[in-house]
């Protein structure tokens, strides 16, 4: 009947908010265990120029990892229903009977919740760390020595090979000029032309994210097209 029906309704409210709950305890502790993996690393002095920059991309990584995991959690908060916010009123209650019988009830509830269904899966957050040291997370190439140096070599053969552009013109003659657009003409810039410019855009992108995993170029290119307007 009716009274039936209101236990149904109270009891799937409480279920909701002790698995709501525990799932913001998982995401939580997952948030907190990314930052202490961070904190270790900061703890670890590298010796050679490749540790430091595999140690720089572990920590990039790892900063992704735990902004997910807090976004996920402020969205699990923001779509809790509001049989969160009474049980959370609830465990501040000023009256400790009052408090110690609500524990015993939830803990009742929620040891009945965990036999009709199995638990969260555990965090992959470990795996996720032991994966991050145990893996070389970029690579390079021999001319670019861990992101010292660029390696145009590719892109110097593209361009002395454009129409109308010098054939003879030696690697450290394009290395002192690629970048002075202006100097070519507006009649060499061609379809030709333009690929070759979006493919070095995309090289020195990607190469920047690979030699300076903690720096974000977005700002400085968009800095570059307003200049450019």
């Amino acid at each position: 009947g009716e009274r039936e029906r209101e236990r149904e309704m109270a009891a799937s409210s409480s279920s909701s908010s002790s698995s709501t709950l525990e799932t913001l305890r998982v995401l939580g502790e997952d948030w907190e265990r990314y930052q202490r993996a961070i904190v270790d690393e900061l703890k670890h002095r590298p010796k050679t120029m490749r540790e430091k920059l595999f140690q720089k991309h572990r920590i990039a990584e790892l900063l992704r990892m735990s902004k997910d995991r807090a976004q996920e959690l402020n969205s699990t908060m923001d779509s809790s229903d509001e049989s969160l916010r009474v049980e959370a009123e609830a465990l501040t209650n000023e009256n400790p009977n009052k408090v110690l019988s609500m524990f015993y009830t939830d803990f009742a509830e929620l040891r009945e919740q965990y036999k009709r269904r199995p638990p969260l899966p555990m965090s992959d957050v470990d795996e996720d760390i032991a994966h991050l040291r145990r893996e070389e997370p970029v690579a390079f190439t021999g001319e670019e020595r861990y992101g010292k140096h660029v390696d145009l070599n590719a892109f110097h053969m593209r361009f002395v090979n454009l129409p109308g552009m010098p054939h003879t013109l030696s690697y450290a003659q394009y290395l002192s000029s690629v970048a002075d657009f202006f100097a070519i003409p507006i009649n060499r810039k061609n379809r030709e032309y333009a690929r070759y410019l979006e493919d070095l855009l995309e090289y020195l992108r990607d190469f920047h994210r690979r030699a300076a995993p903690l720096e974000s170029i977005d700002g400085k290119l968009e800095d570059a097209r307003n200049d450019m307007l």
